[in-house]
C-alpha cells in the first residue's frame, strides 16, 4: 500500500511505485469541502504513486481530486523522463540503424514519445479547485508546454542550427534532419512545437514576478524553436520558388486570414486554444500570430521573435544574472541573422 506522506517527499531518490504522492493539505480541504468529512477522508484516501497516476492518465481516468499542483509538477518530469528514455532506446535498435536519407522510413517524433504527447496533455486540465492563474498554476503549466514542445522538435539540430547559422551548411545531413522535421506528419509536429512555445514565452512572461530558476533556459528554448521556424519556413518556400506565401494564408489572402493567437495557449490551464489546434492541424486560411510580433510566418518576422525572447530575459534579469548571458547570446544571433 503507498504510505501517506502529507509533508512531503521523504527523501530525493524518489520511487514512482512506492512512493504516495504528496496530497493537499488536510487545511485546503476543509476549505474545499466544509464540514463534509466523509468527502475529506475520501480524498485522503485516494493517494496513488506517480506510476500508478501516470496509468491512470493514459487510460483516460480522472486522477484522484487530493493531487495538487505539485504532485502534477512530479508527473510532468516523470512522463517527460521517461519518454527521453523510451526515444534513446528507440534511437539505439538496430532496426533503425539501416534507414537511409533517401528513405523516409525512420521513427517519426510522434512514435519516439512512448505516449507521453496525450499524458502530458490529459494534465492539462488544472487539479481540483485551485487558481491556474496562481504562481503554483502558472508553474506546473510552463512546464508542461516546456516538455510538450521539447517532445515535439529535435532539439541537438535546433541548437546547433542557432549557433552556427551564419556558416550553415544547407546541404548536410544536420539541414536535412531539420526538413524532416518540418515535413513530419505533413508539418503538423513542426507547428505543434510552435503552438506550445508561444504558449510557453507568453505564460513565462505572466509569471515574471515570481520566476523560477528553469525559466530563462525555457524562454531561450522556445525562442529559438520560434526562430527555427521561420527560417526554415522562409528557406522552405525560396526552394518551392515563392517568396513568403505561405500556404496557411499568409500570402496574398494574409488580410483576409483568419489571426491564430499563439500566445493565448496554456491560458487558464486549459491547453492550445481551438484555433491554435486547428491551424496546427493544417487547416488553411490562419495567420499564427504572437503579441509584439505579428504573423511568425512572415518574411522578416525572425528578428522580431529574437527581440521577443530578449525582451523576456531582461524582464527575468532582475532575479536571475543568467539571463545577461542568454541576451548577450540571443543578441549576437540577431546580428548575426540580419547579416545574412
Amino acid at each position: 500500500m503507498p504510505r501517506h506522506r502529507p509533508s512531503g517527499l521523504h527523501n530525493a531518490n524518489v520511487s514512482l511505485d512506492d512512493d504516495a504522492l504528496p496530497f493537499l493539505s488536510p487545511l485546503f480541504l476543509c476549505s474545499v469541502f466544509g464540514n463534509s468529512t466523509n468527502k475529506r477522508a475520501a480524498a485522503i484516501d485516494e493517494t496513488v504513486t506517480a506510476h500508478a497516476a501516470i496509468r491512470m492518465a493514459q487510460r483516460g481516468v480522472a486522477l484522484p481530486q487530493s493531487l495538487g499542483y505539485f504532485s502534477h509538477l512530479v508527473l510532468v518530469l516523470a512522463t517527460y523522463r521517461h519518454a527521453i528514455h523510451i526515444r534513446d532506446m528507440a534511437l539505439q535498435n538496430p532496426l533503425f540503424a539501416h534507414t537511409t536519407e533517401a528513405e523516409n522510413t525512420h521513427p517519426t517524433t510522434s512514435e519516439l514519445s512512448g505516449g507521453a504527447v496525450s499524458i502530458l496533455e490529459s494534465l492539462q486540465v488544472h487539479p481540483f479547485n485551485q487558481d491556474p492563474e496562481s504562481e503554483m498554476g502558472l508553474t506546473f503549466e510552463c512546464r508542461r508546454l516546456l516538455a510538450l514542445m521539447l517532445l515535439h522538435v529535435p532539439q541537438t539540430d535546433l541548437v546547433r542550427f542557432a549557433a552556427t547559422f551564419d556558416t550553415w551548411d544547407w546541404q548536410t545531413k544536420d539541414h536535412y534532419r531539420l526538413m524532416l522535421w518540418m515535413s513530419e506528419d505533413e508539418g503538423k509536429t513542426a507547428r505543434t512545437a510552435v503552438a506550445y512555445a508561444g504558449g510557453l514565452l507568453a505564460r513565462i512572461r505572466q509569471k515574471s514576478n515570481y520566476s523560477a530558476y528553469d525559466d530563462p533556459p525555457s524562454a531561450l528554448a522556445a525562442t529559438l524553436v520560434l526562430w527555427t521556424y521561420n527560417k526554415l519556413l522562409q528557406n522552405q518556400n525560396v526552394d518551392d520558388g515563392h517568396h513568403d506565401a505561405q500556404s496557411d494564408g499568409t500570402g496574398s489572402g494574409a488580410a483576409r486570414a483568419a489571426v491564430v493567437r499563439l500566445d493565448a495557449s496554456g491560458r487558464w490551464g486549459m491547453g492550445l486554444t481551438a484555433d491554435v489546434r486547428a491551424w496546427r492541424d493544417g487547416q488553411s486560411g490562419m495567420r499564427p500570430y504572437l503579441q509584439g510580433v505579428g504573423d511568425i510566418s512572415r518574411y522578416g518576422a525572425a528578428s522580431r521573435l529574437l527581440d521577443a525572447g530578449i525582451d523576456v530575459l531582461l524582464v527575468l534579469g532582475d532575479r536571475w544574472t543568467l539571463c545577461q548571458g542568454l541576451v548577450a547570446w540571443l543578441t549576437s544571433l540577431r546580428t548575426r541573422c540580419t547579416r545574412t
